[in-house]
């Protein structure tokens, strides 16, 4: 976990900050129309800095999650022996009564999901040679789910990611046809959603959990045809959403730029934001509700106030919504010097207090797939308040607890009712049986 997130964070800053702080060729072409949203030097060598430290930091971090909670033997040797134990389905579920639950309720997710649906739909405005600033505007305003905010915390496309894993886990251990066909359903599913709503970005990371959660069960991470068929999915959904920006090499360039280059350009911008023209947020941005009962106020999140700055035109016109980056700009938002120091540390213990958790316990179906799942959400290249105040995180753990948990309950109940009328019947005709005899005796 704590491996994974070096990756991803490796891919999003750190290149990507030498390169800007070192104003290559490269990024000259790519940010030649925005350069002053990078700052001047002395900016992007902060910046630059701030990165260095998060790859010290996070390992330092989960050094200190190690002492904390020392053990008699290593990190390392309880990964080795999680990956290759073997492990049951957990829960005390079987085969038999796990597939009906995980089939009943990603139907009902998929009718949830299917009656909820907005009636403006990126993909389609997209198909129908739409503007780029309206497909932007059907995205922002694009939702599916429940309308209560507790419930649609608790059950949502996450949900139905999750259990799309325990699927996909069950077919690769069982090799049973119900499973593969379910998962493939799921897996269909999954894409088409992301397809509708036009945010490509969500399929890859949910290939990356599906990869992830075969290497927890000894399979390889990636083979080479997937890779080579990723590589020309990808660019080629990409290129559908894209492909009314300009040309063909445009559209690469363009992609490449959003989703590699621009994933830091919060945290240059955040520095320049705060405190100069805005003033740090502290807590107040986390919890708004917490912070509404105790003070009376709150604010908005760092990337909403970023956004306002950054496209005042653009949240006017209700298309540019949230500018976010890797938590060090959050961190940096609220909290200033202080929060880029001590961000990295926390991270680094709290993701290794989570791989602690889940590899000093016994390995099971249900524990590989949240696993994964954790680890390919957690908020490295988004947000830092997830890191000391993961209530989101919280309440769909709680949802999957309670898909998992009550109909297990309600099928022991009803399974100890069935029981408790058999033990009845033989009693009775016991009973029965012994005053037949007494009667016939006597």
């Amino acid at each position: 976990m704590l491996s994974y997130s070096f990756y991803i964070l490796l891919m999003f800053s750190f290149i990507t900050s030498i390169v800007i702080v070192l104003d290559v060729s490269l990024f000259r072409f790519i940010a030649q129309d925005i350069p002053h949203i990078y700052g001047d030097f002395d900016n992007r060598l902060h910046v630059w800095g701030m990165i260095m430290w998060m790859f010290f930091g996070i390992p330092l971090g989960a050094i200190a999650a190690n002492i904390i909670f020392s053990s008699s033997s290593s990190i390392d040797k309880k990964m080795k022996i999680f990956r290759s134990s073997d492990f049951d389905i957990g829960w005390n579920y079987t085969d038999r009564s796990l597939y009906p639950i995980v089939f009943i309720v990603s139907v009902l997710l998929v009718i949830l999901f299917v009656i909820t649906m907005p009636n403006e739909i990126p993909f389609f405005h997209v198909s129908a040679g739409g503007g780029v600033v309206e497909a932007q505007i059907i995205r922002r305003n694009f939702s599916f789910g429940f309308d209560n905010k507790l419930l649609k915390s608790l059950f949502n496309s996450g949900t139905f990611a999750f259990l799309n894993l325990i699927a996909f886990i069950m077919a690769l251990q069982t090799h049973r046809l119900k499973w593969w066909m379910l998962f493939i359903a799921q897996f269909s599913v999954m894409v088409f959603l992301s397809i509708l709503s036009g945010t490509i970005g969500h399929i890859l990371f949910y290939l990356i959990s599906l990869a992830f959660c075969r290497s927890m069960v000894g399979g390889k991470f990636i083979k080479p045809h997937e890779l080579i068929l990723g590589c020309l999915l990808l660019p080629g959904l990409f290129i559908l959403f894209k492909g009314a920006t300009g040309s063909l090499v445009d559209v690469l360039i363009n992609s490449v730029f959003s989703r590699v280059l621009s994933h830091l350009l919060g945290t240059y911008y955040s520095l320049q934001i705060f405190p100069g023209l805005h003033d740090f947020l502290w807590f107040s941005s986390s919890g708004r509700w917490i912070n509404e009962v105790l003070t009376g106020t709150s604010y908005e999140s760092y990337g909403i106030i970023l956004m306002h700055f950054y496209d005042p035109a653009g949240v006017a016109a209700g298309h540019a919504g949230h500018l976010t980056s890797i938590f060090l700009a959050e961190a940096w938002a609220n909290f200033g010097i202080f929060g880029i120091i001590v961000a990295p540390l926390w991270v680094g213990l709290s993701v290794q207090l989570v791989n602690r958790f889940f590899i000093g316990r016994t390995k099971s179906v249900t524990s590989v797939a949240l696993y994964a799942y954790l680890a390919t959400t957690f908020g490295y290249a988004s947000d830092f308040v997830g890191f000391y105040y993961p209530f989101g995180t919280i309440l769909f753990i709680l949802g999957t607890f309670i898909i998992l948990f009550l109909p297990k309950l309600l099928m022991t109940r009803i399974v100890m009712n069935k029981t408790k009328v058999k033990l009845d019947s033989l009693m009775l005709i016991k009973i029965g049986g012994g005053i037949d005899y007494y009667l016939y005796h006597s």
